[in-house]
């Protein structure tokens, strides 16, 4: 549970601060794929038949698909999202967290939001609910 609570978390903050992501939260329970708006030509089939998979909810597929644009470009962070999705959907948690935080830590080289693990750019985590006082 705490896994799905992550991804959805990490989708929330993406949607929110990327605009190189298409809605990625419908009315179903599932968040949608993401899709960047420019793709390099050596992967824009593999990457369209990704999230025709993962829509049709082939979730094997999808993996696939979005496992090989990660070998063949692994610098398109939307590839690595859409592969902890595919994973998560499978119940890969283990895996997916990995191609998560690939995905973050693109993200954040790209948005200039450094890219360390366990910090947050300023000011992102206002409004959090904490248990504890931050030191």
């Amino acid at each position: 549970m705490k896994n799905i609570v992550v991804v959805v978390s990490m989708i929330s903050l993406l949607v929110a601060g990327c605009s190189s992501t298409q809605k990625m939260l419908g009315g179903s329970s599932s968040p949608e794929a993401a899709a960047p708006k420019q793709l390099p030509e050596t992967v824009k089939n593999e990457f369209s038949e990704g999230l025709k998979a993962y829509k049709s909810e082939q979730y094997v597929n999808a993996q696939q698909h979005f496992e090989n644009v990660t070998r063949i470009d692994p610098s398109i962070p939307e590839a690595h999202l859409n592969l902890a999705l595919t994973l998560y959907q499978q119940g890969k948690t283990t895996q997916a967290d990995k191609e998560l935080e690939q995905a973050r830590n693109l993200y954040s080289r790209e948005f200039g939001m450094g890219g360390r693990r366990g910090t947050t750019p300023s000011g992102s985590d206002q409004g959090m609910n904490r248990s504890t006082p931050p030191s």
